[in-house]
């Protein structure tokens, strides 16, 4: 993880960004561990309206109390407008215009952010509020975040508020800068390696995808005894090594899963765009039967050009509990190698499994 960092501190533009490891407050870091102990939502409610009244000016612990108790409340929109009357503070107004969904009219936030022009968290209140206009002018909303992060290069929020504005803008490379120091800011978070590894598919970024897929793949051989359905046939490691193939996991009646993910992968195969093995492996353990849901043919009426074989969970645990529809390509060695989110690339996702494919028999040789 280190040797990553590295890597991406000399890549972040030096004219823009200057990320560093977030510093979380106590209050931050305790609400977490206190909501997790909450055993029905009275104690969530206490919890979070402490928090509240206990560390007023925390935004970040008050978001984290406001996100547990919003659905609570009888009507979370006053409770927080009440709040703010009475608080009269920059937080205060932050958690109101929030609990509006940033609709808050843009004269009275601009106000805000006039007495408080050098605070990160207004300039981010100020970024929401063009964001949810139903005309966004996107580029006053880069312009604001990229205030935001001028002001405290430590808030992941802002350097991912901030891709997802580049990515709106069609700006990829932007995005992947912006990305790569949220994940500086904060290295564990699965949401950001997430977005920043579809980002370096995107782009055909190699060696910044496979640097960050090098800490988050199995380090094993994939070891499987997987039946088939439909006839008495299995599927074992040894069919998943010598050549690449994909390991498709797919979820139980899943209409991304069944109609777009399983699907392309068929057409291509019948294309002679994609020539790998394709196995499709549902969610669940051994014991579910996924056959109600599949069909001789798909949906298109050809014949499927894939094995699909039972679920286990020690697998599933193998591969760290991926999402679904998730696309695992495995090497002539038996390792995996990459791995694609089927749901993250509707338009071009044959032509990235097939670059990933082609990327991991190079790397091999």
């Amino acid at each position: 993880m280190f040797r990553y960092l590295l890597i991406l501190v000399a890549a972040l533009p030096a004219f823009a960004f200057f990320p560093e490891p977030v510093q979380r407050s106590e209050a931050e870091l305790q609400i977490v561990a206190d909501l997790a102990r909450a055993e029905n939502a009275t104690e969530t409610l206490q919890i979070g309206k402490r928090y509240l009244r206990n560390d007023p000016d925390d935004i970040p612990a008050c978001k984290a109390a406001q996100d547990a108790i919003g659905s609570l409340l009888e009507d979370k929109v006053a409770f927080f407008r009440t709040r703010h009357d009475e608080l009269q503070t920059l937080a205060s107004f932050y958690l109101y215009a929030r609990a509006t969904n940033f609709t808050l009219p843009e004269a009275d936030v601009e106000a805000f952010v006039n007495k408080h022009q050098d605070n990160f968290w207004a300039w981010l209140m100020f970024m929401a509020t063009e964001w949810h206009k139903e005309e966004a002018d996107l580029a006053v909303v880069i312009d604001r975040a990229e205030q935001a992060v001028t002001l405290d290069g430590s808030r992941p929020e802002g350097y991912h508020f901030l891709s997802l504005a580049y990515l709106e803008a069609d700006r990829l490379t932007d995005a992947r800068d912006a990305l790569e120091a949220a994940m500086i800011c904060d290295p564990l978070n699965l949401e950001f390696r997430e977005q920043l590894l579809d980002v370096y598919l995107k782009l055909r970024d190699a060696d910044g995808y496979f640097a960050l897929m090098s800490g988050v793949l199995p380090r094993q051989h994939t070891e499987i005894s997987l039946a088939t359905i439909g006839d008495s046939n299995t599927v074992d490691s040894q069919d998943l090594r010598g050549e690449v193939s994909l390991l498709v996991h797919w979820a139980l009646g899943s209409e991304i899963c069944i109609n777009h993910t399983l699907q392309e992968l068929n057409k291509a195969k019948l294309e002679k765009h994609l020539s790998l093995p394709i196995y499709a492996m549902h969610i669940g353990d051994k014991n579910t039967d996924p056959s109600p849901y599949i069909t001789k043919t798909d949906r298109a009426g050809n014949e499927w050009q894939m094995e699909f074989v039972k679920s286990t969970d020690e697998l599933d645990k193998e591969l760290n509990l991926p999402s679904r529809p998730c696309i695992y390509v495995i090497g002539p060695d038996g390792y995996v190698h990459a791995l694609v989110n089927g749901k993250g690339h509707s338009e071009d996702l044959i032509e990235i499994v097939v670059w990933l494919a082609d990327e991991v028999a190079r790397r091999r040789h």
